[in-house]
């Protein structure tokens, strides 16, 4: 078996910080080849997809600090084998805020919500035809040495 993997990505920034972000924006799509097409069964992911679009504001409030936030799907299947619809959409948010505290300490808070983390299986099983989301936060302190 094997699969075979295209994407596309690109950026912009202005040539001055100010409320005009940089622009981040990705796709890629993955085609996957079964060796033995006769086993593949109905369901099996034949292709997938994934996006994002992140925007970060330089110099944001305070010179040397920097915010920022980004959307988009990571990969999620878009055709499987039979006839039946993938319905794999998960969707995932991210807020960012990075503090210059000294030239060798930098705190960067961060927030992001998942839609489905599970895309099409969060509703199998017990949790069938409902759904659930997660919200969450992480600090990263990094020190420059």
């Amino acid at each position: 078996s094997s699969v075979n993997a295209w994407s596309l990505a690109a950026y912009w920034q202005p040539e001055e910080s100010g409320w005009i972000p940089s622009i981040s924006a990705g796709w890629g799509l993955n085609a996957y080849n079964y060796a033995h097409q006769s086993k593949v069964v109905d369901g099996t992911v034949t292709t997938s997809q994934s996006w994002m679009v992140g925007l970060e504001w330089s110099d944001l409030f305070v010179e040397g600090n920097s915010g920022g936030m980004a959307f988009g799907e990571p990969t999620f299947a878009t055709d499987i084998k039979g006839s039946d619809t993938p319905h794999d959409g998960n969707y995932v948010w991210e807020w960012w805020y990075k503090f210059q505290v000294t030239d060798n300490i930098v705190v960067t808070p961060a927030i992001y919500y998942l839609s489905r983390p599970l895309g099409e299986l969060t509703s199998h099983g017990a949790n069938n035809n409902k759904t659930f989301s997660q919200l969450g936060g992480v600090l990263r302190t990094t020190f420059m040495f």
